[in-house]
């Protein structure tokens, strides 16, 4: 076994999956042919791929192919029912920011893991004095990013010097990648202004299940585990939050203003490896459930076109559609299949939502009288707090294993 890439802890406790094999998924939402290995870190408790060799080869294959955002022409997410209302993921995050701290009219932003460049873009529109720049992998976007609106530069490869002192970095969905994220981000105290901000944006593992199943995303962080990293690294959370974007968590590191605020969503301590077999335990019977209804539908679609649903897509197969509510995704595909709305489902045909309970019912309630039939499992729920997958009753669990 090898060490935790977080804190060097020699003692990796093993995460075994499921009795059947569990397919992953990219981060970019693309089937993968691999397998990966979980394991906890028995000193800082953080749930993680083991990284391997076949770890990093598998990572390499996915960012070689890497293509963003693809189901949606390259157009970033679009969340629905947020604290802050419903739009593009960037908007949501800076109307967030907004509301802790008072953003000059001008400065400059450094935008580490810019991809395509969307936050630059939502910035610029609330901030359009400001002078932007973007940090990448490699350079594959490096014209597009040049292009926008508001950017000075661009960055790309694996040892970057930047060369400014910065008002404000933005670090979004780019730790959970990196192996050793403390080690990553220390170098970027160096890089901040005196009141410069660091803002973190990872996925949250105690509310979001499939995180697990994405296969280059080599930490699995909750608000404590990334809430070490940051002090570890030298740049402590002076704000984190649970709360503001559905399954993400967000810190913001750097002078702090009064007494630190930490929002957690009041998170259970429920211990990293239980939380794992519940996890895993869910998927089989998400898994087991889909297939159920795919049996006996006439027409069978998933609802959803990222991670969750390519992810059964793989596993079932035979998937007629996707069905999503983004209309940004209308007339793409994924995995060679189309991506529908709701009202362009064929009348009469099987919807699998592969999401929460109580996600689903909100799915179905804005759905109306569509002439569908939706499906989902119904034990998969993370209520009454987030991070507690409720078990079946002893009834679903013998319908389960029939």
């Amino acid at each position: 076994m090898v060490p935790c890439h977080v804190c060097d802890s020699p003692r990796l406790e093993p995460v075994p999956a499921t009795t059947r094999p569990l397919g992953v998924v990219s981060s970019d939402v693309q089937t993968v042919e691999g397998r990966v290995a979980w394991a906890v870190c028995a000193r800082c408790g953080t749930i993680q791929k083991v990284i391997d060799g076949d770890w990093h080869r598998l990572a390499e294959g996915i960012y070689q192919r890497y293509r963003i955002n693809h189901q949606a022409a390259g157009q970033e997410p679009r969340l629905f029912n947020t604290p802050f209302g419903s739009g593009p993921r960037t908007e949501i995050l800076l109307k967030y920011l907004l509301r802790l701290i008072d953003l000059p009219p001008a400065g400059e932003l450094l935008d580490i893991g810019c991809s395509n460049g969307n936050l630059l873009k939502s910035f610029h529109r609330i901030r359009p004095e400001w002078d932007l720049y973007g940090y990448e992998i490699s350079d594959l976007w490096k014209e597009e990013v040049l292009a926008l609106p508001g950017v000075r530069g661009f960055h790309a490869g694996t040892d970057v010097s930047y060369p400014f002192r910065y008002d404000l970095i933005t670090v979004c969905h780019v730790l959970e990648h990196v192996p050793n994220p403390a080690a990553f981000l220390r170098p970027l105290l160096a890089n901040l202004a005196p009141a410069g901000r660091l803002v973190v944006i990872v996925p949250n593992i105690r509310q979001n299940p499939i995180d697990l199943l994405i296969a280059d995303h080599c930490s699995h962080f909750d608000a404590a585990s990334l809430d070490r990293v940051l002090r570890v690294s030298g740049l402590p959370a002076t704000d984190l939050t649970a709360r503001a974007i559905p399954k993400e968590l967000i810190a913001m590191a750097g002078p702090a203003e009064g007494e630190t605020k930490k929002s957690w969503s009041d998170e259970p301590a429920v211990p990293a490896d239980k939380l794992c077999g519940d996890y895993f335990r869910l998927f089989d019977g998400v898994r087991e459930a889909a297939r159920a209804a795919r049996a006996e539908a006439s027409s069978f679609g998933i609802m959803g076109s990222s991670i969750a649903a390519a992810w059964l897509a793989h596993e079932i197969g035979e998937v007629a559609f996707f069905a999503d509510e983004d209309e940004s995704r209308r007339g793409n595909q994924l995995m060679g299949r189309p991506i529908v709305t709701l009202t362009e489902v064929p009348a009469g045909a099987t919807v699998f939502i592969p999401m929460s309970r109580n996600v689903a019912e909100r799915i179905i309630a804005r759905a109306g009288r569509l002439p569908i039939e939706f499906r989902y499992l119904d034990w998969n729920r993370v209520d009454p707090v987030p991070g507690v997958v409720r078990p079946p009753s002893q009834a679903q669990e013998a319908r389960r294993r029939a």
